[in-house]
This record gives structure tokens, C-alpha cells and sequence, in this order.
């Protein structure tokens, strides 16, 4: 009984000593320990996904962090899946929450769906925004009605963006607009005031309905004073929404003008709003007769 009894006062000893030792360890190193378990993450708040960011306008991204990291960032958009870098937004800025993007970074991006993506310098935190567009967006106009049947002519692919969850939409019926192009910019009103040469000449548009375009188009500019084309800025450019020309001198003169765009093989041909040319410094060019 004796040794028995001794037996178990040393393992209550024991025991006791390794709890202890358990209770200085876990005391001792509270904040290591957090540090190692809490969740580190950067969650994008804006863009979201349906933004449509315009050019020229200044835009502000949001995120939220949840634990310790670095107190720097840098930012950069992406394409639509963030596979592909598009351009260095800032290279270091506060891990603050926000960054209000200049007016004129995005003025050379062709228009479409963009991501955007906040990572910590040191590379270990990266949050990725929704989907957003630069630019203006396509629409489809989409009519539904829950009885009857499926009209034959509604194509398939556009059908199946309108059910969820597996259900299944009766007698859906598209309207949809057939090709065409937009164009954005110039837009209406706009005012060049160029004051020097060669000054550069941005035209932009958006290909609008569904189905197929030609890949190239030719661009003019119209004179709305003389009512003449003024100058065939392009007779032949690819139709992927951006082209730019460079006047030299000397270029048009202040006036009203329209840019007009057409696809090479005559089925679309649109024409832009009024917008005007101010030349701030004049040249008079004589001619010798």
C-alpha cells in the first residue's frame, strides 16, 4: 500500500508540473499566437460588380483588411479574371482603405470589364475587386414573360443569363438590337482647344447589338460649316474601339464638326454629336499664286 500510495504522489506531482509548465507557455505567448491564427485578408469594396467607370473622372477604390499586415500597398487593374496585368494604378500607397485614382489614368484603356487588385508590398495579402467596366457598357433589352412557351427564335445563349438557380424561365422573349456601333467620344459639346501642333485627336466608340461586325472601319471627320469631309482620318483601322490621329499643321480649323465611322463593308455608318475645334493660335498659310 505504501508504494502504491508514493506511486501516485509522484504522478500527481508530475502532473501538476506539466500543467503549470502549460499554463506559463500558453500565458507567455498570447499575442504570437494570435498573430499566427487570425485571418490576414483584403476584401475590395469598390468597384463592384456593374460599375461603370467613365474616363476622365476621378474614382476612389475601397477595401477592408482584417488582421496584422503591411501598412503599404500598391494597386493595379487587371482583366476580367485578374489573370492579366492591364497597368500600375500606384506602386505604394496606406493600407488605409481608399485611393482616389487621378482623372486621367484610365484615359487610354479600351473599354470593357477590368478588375481590380490592392496586394500588400511585401506580397503577402492580395484582395480582388468584383467585375467593373471602363468605359460604357453593352445593354440587351430583355423582355420576360412566365406563361406560354419558348419563343423558337430566342437564342440559347442569351436564354440561359436569365434563369438561376437551375429554374427554368417560359416564354422568354428578347428584344435585341441589331449591329451597330456608339460612339463615345468625342461627345457632344466637347470643346478641343488643340493651341499648338501636332496635338493628338482621340476618337472611341462601342460596338452596340448582337451579332457579327466588321473587324475594320474607316473613320472621317465632317466639316459642318462647309458641310464637306474635312479629312478621311483613317481609311482603314481595326474596330476595337480606340484610334488616335495626329494633326499636324495646319489641321482643322475652329469650327462645329462630326466624326463619322463606318465598317469596310457599308453595313453600319454612324455619325457622332456636334462637337467644336478652337484653335487658340492661329497660322495664316499664304498661297502662292
Amino acid at each position: 500500500m505504501v508504494i502504491i500510495c508514493n506511486i501516485k504522489e509522484k504522478f500527481l506531482k508530475n502532473l501538476i508540473y506539466i500543467f503549470t509548465a502549460f499554463i506559463f507557455l500558453t500565458s507567455a505567448l498570447p499575442a504570437q499566437m494570435q498573430s499566427d491564427t487570425d485571418p490576414k485578408t483584403i476584401t475590395v469594396l469598390k468597384p463592384v460588380n456593374g460599375d461603370a467607370w467613365e474616363r476622365d473622372i476621378a474614382h476612389t477604390i475601397e477595401w477592408r483588411i482584417t488582421g496584422e499586415m503591411d501598412d503599404r500597398v500598391k494597386i493595379r487593374l487587371f482583366n476580367h479574371d485578374g489573370s492579366v496585368r492591364i497597368m500600375r494604378i500606384t506602386d505604394n500607397t496606406a493600407n488605409n482603405g481608399s485611393f482616389r485614382c487621378p482623372p486621367d489614368i484610365f484615359t487610354d484603356v479600351r473599354g470593357g470589364l477590368y478588375t481590380i487588385k490592392v496586394r500588400t508590398l511585401n506580397n503577402i495579402v492580395t484582395g480582388l475587386s468584383e467585375r467593373f467596366w471602363i468605359g460604357t457598357p453593352p445593354t440587351v433589352n430583355r423582355t420576360v414573360d412566365v406563361a406560354g412557351d419558348l419563343h423558337d427564335n430566342s437564342p440559347s445563349k442569351e436564354l440561359s443569363t436569365l434563369g438561376s438557380n437551375n429554374r427554368t424561365l417560359r416564354n422568354v422573349s428578347l428584344k435585341i438590337s441589331a449591329p451597330s456601333i456608339k460612339i463615345i467620344f468625342p461627345k457632344e459639346n466637347h470643346i478641343y482647344r488643340p493651341g499648338s501642333f501636332p496635338f493628338t485627336f482621340r476618337i472611341e466608340w462601342q460596338k452596340t447589338g448582337i451579332g457579327v461586325q466588321d473587324n475594320n472601319v474607316k473613320i472621317l471627320l465632317h466639316n459642318l460649316t462647309n458641310k464637306q469631309i474635312f479629312t478621311v482620318l483613317s481609311g482603314s483601322t481595326s474596330n476595337d474601339g480606340l484610334y488616335t490621329h495626329k494633326f499636324s499643321n495646319p489641321g482643322p480649323r475652329s469650327g462645329s464638326y462630326k466624326i463619322s465611322i463606318k465598317t469596310l463593308d457599308g453595313k453600319i455608318s454612324v455619325k457622332s454629336k456636334v462637337f467644336t475645334i478652337k484653335n487658340l493660335k492661329k497660322k495664316i498659310i499664304k498661297e502662292r499664286k
